[in-house]
Formats: C-alpha cells, structure tokens, sequence
C-alpha cells in the first residue's frame, strides 16, 4: 500500500489552473523525484499535499487517511513533514530554537536533537548561534533538521540544493539518502536533475500542471523524451542522464 497517494488533484489559484488531474503515488521507505521546470506546478503539488493549498478537486491520502485541504498543522501530527523551498528559518532565533519549532506540538527529547546533530553535526556547532547569520547550506541543513523534529514518516523536499555551493549540494544530497536508510520516505522535488534521479526510486515529469512521464528512476534517467524536456526548459542533456 502507498504512503502516500495524489488521484487526479487539480488547484486552481487566481482563476488559472496551477495542477490538472495530478496523480502520484510514494511508496514507503522510498525517494520519489518531481521533476520539470519552472512554473510547472511543483511546488504547488507539495504545497496541496501540504494543506497549503485548497483542492479543487481529486483527493490526497496518506497513511491510509484523506488529508486533501485539511489544516497543515494537522496534517504534520499525522506524520507529514515539509522542508520548503527558500528556507524559511527564523533568522532572529538560534538554530537549536529553529529545531525545536519543528516540534512544537510536543515535548522535545535530548535524542531528538541528537539525531539531528548526528546528521548534521555543524547545527550542534552553531547551536546557539543566530539562525539568520548561517551560510546558504547551513541554512538549508536548519530547514531540513527542523522538518525532521517533527519525527515524519513522509519528508517532503522542496528544492533543496537551490542556490548551494557545489560542496553543500553534495552533502545534501548524501543526507537525503542517509535519511531514507533510517526508515524515512521522501518525497523530493529538484531541477538538478542529475543527483535527483541518481538518488531516487522512482520518479515523475510534471508538464505545464500535467504528469507527462512517470517511471523508475534509472528508466527515467535514460529516456531520450526527459533529456529533450530538459534541453528545452535550459538543461544539459547529459546532466539529466547522469
């Protein structure tokens, strides 16, 4: 059974249709990779996932249980966790504040920090430290920590490696893997498409609101349709098949 399941979701914002009849589907303890280029819906996909944004239509599942337009805050206490594009940190509070928020709904345990502090251990370093005064990766690293807190069986990443050094951007990409060793599944939007796919179970092509392509990750990363897609939206080809 799916952790997760999007049947024919459709979001409309402002009168024009953002997502059209989306479906997808995460299995547990897996990646699964959105790719496709700017303006093509996916991070309104994470955010209808997310309660964010209102369905218009079709409907989410997760755990077994119908989330689509149920308050965020209760969607994360059903396991559901986000990790958004550009951050979002609390830059005027310290980096072991920034975690705690992640878990705001409950009390706080040492092991908690510490599993985050064993993934990340410069967040241990920086613990009293501002959050707003943190390199662009060490701020990407509070943002997925902080998402971690809420101690998810979904983790939903939203263009995590945006704007990182090279160096962070590997490193990203080596913790998402870690996480999913410790039982976690991921769901994981990203137009570095190279590591994505390297990464990923499975993956999906979102088109102008619209699932184009979809397949196993590998298969993906080999199809002439995904390379050509990626060439048009401003991408290397071969960056895409790896």
């Amino acid at each position: 059974m799916a952790l997760l399941q999007v049947a024919q979701a459709s979001v409309t914002l402002g009168g024009v249709d953002i997502l059209q009849q989306v479906s997808i589907e995460v299995q547990p303890q897996s990646i699964v990779t959105i790719l496709g280029a700017n303006g093509a819906g996916k991070t309104s996909l994470l955010r209808a996932i997310s309660g964010i944004y209102p369905l218009q239509g079709g409907s989410i599942r997760f755990a077994g249980q119908e989330i689509g337009n149920r308050a965020p805050h209760d969607i994360v206490r059903l396991g559901l966790s986000h990790a958004p594009e550009g951050r979002q940190i609390f830059s005027n509070m310290t980096v072991q504040e920034n975690l705690r928020l992640g878990a705001i709904h409950r009390r706080v345990k040492a092991a908690e920090l510490d599993f985050i502090h064993d993934i990340f251990p410069l967040l241990a370093q920086r613990s009293k430290q501002l959050a707003g005064t943190l390199s662009g990766g060490e701020q990407q690293m509070l943002c997925i920590g902080r998402a971690l807190m809420a101690q998810p069986q979904l983790l939903i990443l939203d263009e995590p490696s945006l704007g990182l050094a090279p160096q962070f951007v590997q490193q990203i990409f080596k913790v998402i893997d870690t996480i999913r060793q410790h039982g976690l599944t991921v769901l994981l939007v990203e137009q570095n498409a190279r590591s994505a796919l390297r990464i990923a179970d499975y993956g999906y092509v979102l088109e102008h609101g619209r699932i184009s392509l979809s397949g196993p990750a590998q298969q993906l990363a080999s199809d002439e349709r995904v390379q050509n897609a990626y060439l048009g939206a401003g991408h290397e080809a071969a960056a895409v098949a790896g």
